[in-house]
């Protein structure tokens, strides 16, 4: 049960949120005064809160009839100054015919900033015979991010004692709202989605501008009906809104009501199957380390067996290996060519003794026959000498006869079961019946809500988990066992090892070695202390070059698995209430960070 908790707690954290980098509005605030002459002054702070390092941030302003003047920039430690530099506490900014931008640097990490962006437009205000009209996005539609927090203050050029005359509206967020204090208008909207604007409509008597050219025509009453309907269109929304939480609220307890049981049944399943049949044959052996070998079965077979019956490049490399301890294959370093600075591995020879093989020929496995003839026969063109080179060249070939060679290994290994056949069953029945309610969660979701989720995750980490419920059969967990205390005992081999080690054939460890995916430092480890002497008489099927060494001689061996293990590589198995409005308004700024 120990390994269903770790990958069980292991599922949940690689499911758990990560913090990458982000950043989002803390607020904005803006403060705009209608001047007489028609412009606007505009004083918007905008607090950023970075979660990662950030150094620089941009603002865009849409200007089809207006002009940006006295533009400044500054945070809470100083004023940026303008440059192309794009040095910390600089900005530049540029105007086109409908558009104005400006981009400004500085450090920020994991805090919030808050900068502040001065400017007076003109040209904002509409004045007619009856009403002047200020129709504004201070925030754009392609605002790219959150905004906890907004305020909008506008102020008008009159003072109080009249400002019975003025009405305001605000487009956007249904939840927004519109006020009007003593002196100026508030709009304030809190929890501002990505891509949504904000747009104020403020009308006032026009001749509080004198200094504005009026357009001829009456405009208040026309104002009035359109905002009277964008209100009642406003109105509706809001209240299909209250409807459709309800609903929503209703559905998504239909579907806690039926994921929950869902839920609880499945891990009950697993839970029950797990203690059924998940749980391990208890075996007669508790040896950690063991220098016997466990089994009379063929290595490459073996090798194949502690691999959960995957045949890899070191099951090819144990019966290349198996056929030379049996004297039929000869291998030695190629003195005739030079190892090239790039090359992985020293370049070897393998040679055939082709009359012993055709005289053992029916006594050998047919996977052992198959890769003899593949090698000599296809690789080496009918020659009894194959070298390294050979075979990187016919990789391709390689591979695709591996990957048939591969089914013949396994054959061997049908007869002999894996896992119990009961668990097997379990586990088949734990995922499908996890399979099942992941699918009816997925359809609770889509048709009821997010508590469908209650279902459908669990159920996608029992499934997940079905594979614990396998159990290996008794006499397949205790050759696991003796397979691994001898590659426990293999990993720790050395020079006293091999001195008392003789009467146990330190060729069989070294084949072992390889069968069991030790690597070339384990290999290397347990050939470096045989002499020359005693090599002739351990490994006869080795040929030394002049000059020769343990070291070579290990060297060669690793190389060997090199050579076949990279040949097959890359076959399988190897490796107030605001109204909707209409958003007509001019404006809407936006801006980024990175």
């Amino acid at each position: 049960m120990k390994k269903c908790i770790l990958l069980l707690v292991a599922l949940v954290f690689c499911s758990a949120e990560s913090y990458a980098k982000s950043w989002h509005f803390n607020s904005i605030h803006i403060k705009a005064t209608v001047n007489p002459d028609g412009s606007m002054h505009v004083r918007e702070s905008r607090s950023y809160k970075f979660n990662g390092k950030y150094s620089w941030a941009d603002y865009h302003l849409s200007v089809p009839d207006q002009k940006i003047e006295d533009f400044k920039l500054s945070d809470n430690a100083k004023t940026y100054l303008e440059s192309n530099s794009e040095e910390k506490g600089t900005f530049y900014k540029e105007t086109t015919a409908n558009h104005f931008y400006c981009k400004w640097y500085y450090q920020a990490r994991n805090e919030i900033r808050t900068f502040v962006l001065d400017y007076t437009i003109s040209n904002v205000i509409t004045a007619y015979d009856d009403v002047a009209q200020l129709y504004w996005k201070f925030v754009g539609e392609s605002n790219p991010a959150w905004v906890d927090t907004i305020s909008i203050a506008v102020f008008l050029p009159q003072d109080g004692a009249s400002f019975s005359d003025v009405k305001a509206w605000a487009h956007g967020p249904l939840w927004g709202n519109v006020m009007l204090p003593y002196d100026h208008v508030l709009l304030t909207v809190n929890d501002l989605p990505q891509n949504q604007y904000i747009e104020a409509r403020v009308i006032f008597p026009s001749d509080w501008l004198p200094k504005v050219k009026k357009t001829s025509g009456l405009k208040k009453s026309e104002i009035l009906a359109e905002e009277k309907a964008f209100a009642e269109q406003a109105n509706r929304e809001r209240q299909q809104a209250i409807i459709d939480q309800q609903k929503r609220a209703e559905n998504n307890a239909r579907a806690y009501d039926l994921a929950m049981p869902m839920a609880v049944s499945v891990i009950i399943l697993f839970v029950l199957l797990y203690w059924r049949y998940g749980r391990g044959f208890e075996v007669n052996y508790t040896q950690k380390t063991d220098p016997n070998i466990p089994d009379d079965n063929h290595p490459a077979l073996l090798s194949c067996f502690y691999f959960s019956k995957n045949v890899t490049g070191n099951t090819l490399s144990t019966a290349l290996f198996y056929l030379a301890q049996k004297e039929i294959l000869l291998i030695e370093k190629d003195e005739s060519v030079t190892k090239k600075w790039y090359d992985s591995a020293d370049p070897v020879i393998i040679k055939l003794d082709r009359e012993k093989w055709q005289n053992q020929k029916t006594a050998l496995e047919d996977f052992e026959n198959n890769l003899i003839e593949f090698l000599f026969d296809t690789v080496a063109g009918g020659s009894d000498l194959l070298n390294s080179k050979q075979m990187k060249k016919a990789s391709r070939k390689m591979q695709k006869w591996f990957a048939k060679w591969q089914k013949m290994i396994k054959s061997h290994l049908k007869e002999q079961p894996y896992f119990e056949k009961d668990s097997i069953k379990g586990a088949i029945i734990n995922a499908s019946v996890a399979l099942v309610i992941a699918v009816l969660g997925l359809i609770i979701i889509i048709s009821l809500g997010k508590n469908g989720l209650y279902a459908f995750v669990p159920a996608l980490i029992i499934m997940a988990l079905s594979f614990t419920i396998l159990r290996y059969t008794a006499e397949t967990k205790l050759l696991k066992k003796k397979l691994s205390a001898l590659r426990n005992y293999l990993k720790s081999f050395g020079t006293s090892s091999y001195q008392s080690s003789l009467q146990y054939q330190i060729n069989d460890y070294f084949l072992f070695s390889i069968a069991l995916g030790l690597g070339k430092k384990y290999t290397e480890n347990i050939l470096k202390d045989v002499s020359v002497e005693d090599q002739a008489l351990l490994f006869p099927w080795f040929i030394y070059g002049a000059g020769g060494s343990p070291a070579d001689f290990a060297s060669t061996i690793n190389s060997v698995v090199t050579a076949t293990a990279t040949s097959v590589s890359s076959a399988a198995g190897a490796g107030g209430g605001m109204a909707g409005g209409a958003g007509a308004g001019g404006g809407g700024a936006a801006g980024g960070a990175g």
